[in-house]
C-alpha cells in the first residue's frame, strides 16, 4: 500500500513539474516580442526602419521544405513530350548529350551541361529561314557541378511562330484572369482540362495555383520589334502539392493577388483554342 502511495506521489510531482515547465513555441524558439532595429545602406543615402510586434501561433509542428534543383529522368522527359505533342508525331535526340566545361575563357565554374531536344516531324514555313521549322520542339536543358549537385534544370516545349501570326511568351506579364480571353473562344473549364491532363500525365501530385490571361506576341519579319497582337490565351501555374499557407505561383501574373514563394518544381502552361502553345517546367 505505502508503495503504490509512493508511485502515485511520484506521479502527481512529475506532472506538476511538466505543467510548470511547460513552454510555449516562442520560449522554445526564444523569439523577442518585438522587434526594433534601424538599417541603413554603406552610401548612408538609405535607411529602413523596422519597429513591430513579434507574434509566433503557437501550433503542434511547422512543416520545412527543402527546395533544390533535382535531375531530370528520361522517363519524366518522355512523358512530358507525349502530353505536349499530343497525336503530333516528334522526333530527336532521344539520350542527353553533355558537354564537360571547365573554368576558362567560357566558363567561371567548372561543369556538366546536358541537352536535349525533340521536334515536332511537321514542318511548317517561318519567314525566318528559306527551309521550313518544326511545327514546335521541347528543348531540355540541366547544369551539374563536380558534385553532383544541379545547379539549374529547366524543359520548355514551345510551337513555332509563323511570322506575322504571333506566338505566346510565357515569360511575359500576364493579367489576372477577369474576364474571358479576347479571341479565344475556349473557355476556362475547357483549358484547365487540357492542362491538367497534360501535368498529371508527366507531373502527379501537382496543384493549379494560379491562372491569368497572357496576351500573343507577334515578331514581325525583317524587324527586331515584338507586337502584342488583340488575341490572349490561358496562362496556368502548377505547383506541388505542400502545406504552405499562401497560394503561390509564378511571379507577375497579379501581384495583388499571388505571392511568389518559390519557383521550385514550377509547370506553366499557356492554352488557347489550338490546344497546348507552350509548357515550362522548372
Amino acid at each position: 500500500m505505502k508503495r503504490a502511495r509512493l508511485i502515485l506521489l511520484v506521479l502527481l510531482l512529475a506532472a506538476g513539474l511538466s505543467s510548470a515547465h511547460a513552454q510555449t513555441l516562442a520560449e522554445r524558439l526564444d523569439a523577442p516580442e518585438r522587434i526594433s532595429q534601424i538599417y541603413r545602406s554603406n552610401s548612408g543615402k538609405t535607411t529602413v526602419t523596422v519597429d513591430a510586434a513579434v507574434t509566433v501561433l503557437d501550433v503542434q509542428r511547422i512543416p520545412v521544405y527543402a527546395i533544390r534543383p533535382r535531375k531530370y529522368t528520361l522517363e519524366e522527359i518522355d512523358a512530358l513530350a507525349q502530353a505536349a505533342f499530343g497525336q503530333e508525331p516528334y522526333e530527336g535526340e532521344r539520350e542527353f548529350q553533355v558537354h564537360h566545361h571547365m573554368v576558362g575563357p567560357d566558363s567561371t565554374f567548372e561543369h556538366f551541361d546536358y541537352h536535349l531536344s525533340l521536334n515536332a516531324q511537321k514542318r511548317i514555313p517561318t519567314g525566318r529561314t528559306e527551309e521550313p521549322l518544326p511545327a514546335a520542339e521541347l528543348i531540355v536543358l540541366m547544369t551539374e557541378l563536380p558534385d553532383g549537385s544541379i545547379f539549374h534544370a529547366g524543359a520548355e516545349y514551345s510551337a513555332q511562330q509563323v511570322i506575322g501570326e504571333g506566338y505566346y511568351f510565357s515569360n511575359g506579364l500576364a493579367w489576372p484572369l477577369d474576364r474571358p480571353p479576347r479571341g479565344t473562344q475556349m473557355p476556362f473549364e475547357e483549358a484547365r482540362r487540357i492542362a491538367d491532363a497534360a501535368v498529371a500525365a508527366f507531373a502527379p501530385g501537382r496543384q493549379l495555383a494560379g491562372a491569368a490571361l497572357l496576351p500573343d506576341e507577334i515578331i514581325t519579319s525583317g524587324s527586331s520589334n515584338v507586337w502584342e497582337s488583340s488575341r490572349e490565351g490561358y496562362v496556368l501555374y502548377y505547383t506541388l502539392s505542400l502545406e504552405l499557407p499562401v497560394t503561390y505561383a509564378y511571379g507577375e501574373i497579379s501581384q495583388a493577388e499571388f505571392l511568389e514563394t518559390t519557383q521550385s518544381e514550377l509547370i506553366t502552361v499557356v492554352v488557347d483554342d489550338r490546344g497546348i502553345r507552350n509548357m515550362m517546367y522548372n
